[in-house]
């Protein structure tokens, strides 16, 4: 007897740890593609610049494919270093977040809310990628 399993079907038979950290990269990836900066122009008036046209956008789309191809990775049996290089991703991640903002901020430029959701999903990606440092957790061998 062959049994169809849908995409659907396969995503409800992770772990919440997994399905949340890889919603979170969906968002991370999403967040770039949204209004990150907006800025006055006399001429047109309001403009608004997405993440992708920053260095910075481009890095957490990176981080987000990366994250998920970790997430493959670590639900076929992955190790706690797996579950470690989520962790480091992330908090980059939020690193580049803050630059971002710290250096757009100070200018005549404004944060609009794409910037905002994708800074929101840089902190909970590394929220998640500690639960799932926790939820691997194993015991280290002997010193050497």
């Amino acid at each position: 007897m062959i049994v169809s399993v849908t995409a659907f079907q396969r995503v409800q038979r992770l772990n919440w740890r997994i399905r949340l950290t890889g919603l979170v990269s969906v968002v991370l990836i999403v967040g770039a593609l949204t209004p990150w900066i907006t800025y006055s122009d006399s001429d047109t008036g309001d403009e608004y610049v997405s993440g992708i046209d920053f260095i910075a956008g481009l890095l957490t789309i990176l981080i987000g494919v990366s994250v998920i191809a970790l997430l493959t990775s670590l639900h076929r049996g992955g190790r706690n270093a797996d579950a470690g290089a989520v962790a480091a991703l992330a908090l980059l991640a939020c690193g580049v977040m803050a630059a971002t903002g710290i250096r757009y901020h100070q200018q005549d430029y404004s944060l609009d809310w794409g910037f905002w959701i994708t800074a929101g999903a840089s902190l909970s990606l590394l929220l998640t990628g500690l639960l799932l440092m926790g939820e691997h957790d194993e015991a280290l061998g002997p010193p050497d």
